[in-house]
């Protein structure tokens, strides 16, 4: 089964097993059995193997089809099912052994969690822009050049591939907020346009009763007013933020590729020396063989 298919985000999967489930507690008049199923459920609630889920959904159709047939076998079938509940631990540990002598790992249960990825960066790193560019490069391998991306309007340099998880978050972070200032200028727009007909109202009926422009105390398009000026300044002056981020990154990557550049000249010359020298070696065995 893909990793990235769950079978309890599946509709069709989901009705089968509520129906099920319902089923059961409706055919059952033992507390002790209820309790029993309610637990079972739970419990298989994030089974992934498709083995166990058809296995666990067997289980529950015979047991249904027993209880159907005779509702007085209710005990029996609250005992077998906790049997076969504290049996299941057992069956994958030795399932895990039998795979681990055949040198295979241990295949992943529902019980055990997977390790999540790194969403924080490491604890002592220091932010990019921070750090003593050029990066140094560890002895026998060449300089890798990183390049500059526009991930949705943010910049970023990429490294290398698959991109960290704690950059994506803060990428996702950066976009999100960047939306509810952008969301936040429409509603304010709109509330201005609004109070401008409040404003309008406001005249109409002063001048009915016979009264000079209200133009005394506050307008309902001030507040509205101060609000998107405010938000349009944020955002240009994250926009100029993300200008100067970008230009600075840029940066970064030219004085890499310049570098890199150099380096692989360096190493040209280096092996083109190393030829010259055996080359010269070799011309002297010659020559000394032959005196």
């Amino acid at each position: 089964m893909p990793r990235f298919f769950l079978p309890r985000k599946s509709e069709a999967h989901r009705i089968a097993c509520l129906a099920l489930y319902r089923a059961l507690l409706r055919a059952n008049s033992n507390a002790a059995l209820g309790a029993q199923i309610r637990h079972r459920f739970r419990k298989d609630a994030k089974l992934q193997s498709p083995q166990d889920i058809v296995a666990a959904l067997r289980h529950g159709y015979e047991t249904l089809e027993r209880l159907s047939k005779q509702p007085e076998n209710v005990i029996a079938e609250a005992s077998k099912l906790r049997a076969l509940s504290e049996s299941r631990s057992s069956l994958l540990s030795l399932s895990d052994q039998s795979r681990v002598a055949k040198g295979q790992p241990p295949r992943h249960t529902e019980t055990q969690k997977r390790d999540s990825p790194r969403v924080r960066p490491h604890p002592n790193a220091a932010p990019l822009l921070e750090r003593n560019t050029p990066l140094p490069v560890p002895p026998g391998r060449q300089r890798r050049v990183p390049t500059l991306v526009n991930a949705n309007g943010v910049p970023m340099i990429r490294w290398k591939k698959p991109q960290p998880p704690f950059l994506s978050r803060i990428i996702r972070a950066k976009i999100r907020s960047r939306e509810k200032r952008t969301d936040r200028a429409q509603r304010l727009e709109h509330q201005c346009e609004m109070a401008s007909r409040e404003d309008m109202w406001d005249d109409i009926v002063w001048g009915m009763h016979g009264e000079a422009q209200h133009d005394q105390g506050v307008k309902w398009i001030q507040a509205p007013m101060q609000a998107l000026g405010e938000a349009k300044r944020m955002h240009a002056e994250q926009a100029e933020k993300k200008t100067q981020i970008a230009r600075r990154m840029w940066e970064i990557v030219e004085r890499e590729k310049h570098l890199a550049e150099r380096e692989k000249a360096e190493r040209r010359y280096a092996k083109r020396e190393q030829y010259k020298e055996r080359r010269l070696a070799r011309k002297m065995e010659r020559e000394m063989v032959e005196e």
